[in-house]
């Protein structure tokens, strides 16, 4: 089909993903039509790569078909996800809302989380970023949290900053997590905030 008679709508639907959601929607797509079949374990290796969004470590895990693998990778992730998860979040079009940047569309959020400045876990075929990381009355990424994200790899390790920032730290106490601390409007908390995660990297 010719590029240019698709749906101009369907075109900037398309436009308005990010790298990973689009990775997932070619998959899911080419899945379901029986005459790609044969290929489609073959694109999404290919594309996940040269996004260079998962390892092939990560691809084999996913498909592999050893069962006590898959369900080790299940009770792991499942676990991880409802600790992470009963926080609240934002996807991608509502961290571009928070800081005003609705016309960067998903994008903004996508630059952040290369950067490493935001945690943004892919859930379900789409990011979510816990919310704490935004001040929505200055319209920006904490600048705390970006330094914190930074020492944490959040890049390289969202699922784990994710975890360290809404876990409960042993180095609080009453159960205060690293995120309680990132969103309180003390500044002396912020600074300890950062201590703490530099403490981690020296432990």
């Amino acid at each position: 089909m010719d590029p240019h008679t698709i749906d101009q709508n369907t075109q900037a639907a398309v436009a308005a993903l990010d790298d990973d959601e689009l990775v997932a929607l070619v998959v899911a797509e080419v899945g379901t039509r029986t005459r790609f079949t044969p290929v489609r374990g073959g694109v999404e290796v290919l594309l996940t790569l040269a996004g260079g969004i998962g390892t092939q470590r990560d691809i084999a895990l996913r498909r592999s078909t050893d069962p006590a693998v898959i369900v080790e990778r299940v009770h792991t992730e499942s676990a991880a996800e409802a600790r992470v998860l009963e926080h609240p979040m934002l996807d991608s079009t509502g961290v571009a809302d928070v800081l005003d940047r609705g016309g960067a569309g998903r994008s903004a959020a996508q630059r952040l989380r290369a950067g490493g400045s935001i945690v943004g876990v892919r859930v379900a075929g789409r990011y979510l970023h816990p919310a704490f990381q935004f001040d929505a009355a200055r319209a920006e990424v904490r600048p705390h949290v970006a330094r914190v994200n930074q020492l944490l790899d959040a890049a390289g390790d969202p699922w784990g900053a994710a975890s360290w920032w809404l876990s409960p730290n042993g180095r609080l106490s009453g159960g205060v997590s690293p995120a309680d601390l990132a969103a309180s409007s003390d500044p002396e908390s912020h600074g300890l905030v950062v201590a703490i995660a530099e403490a981690l990297l020296d432990d």
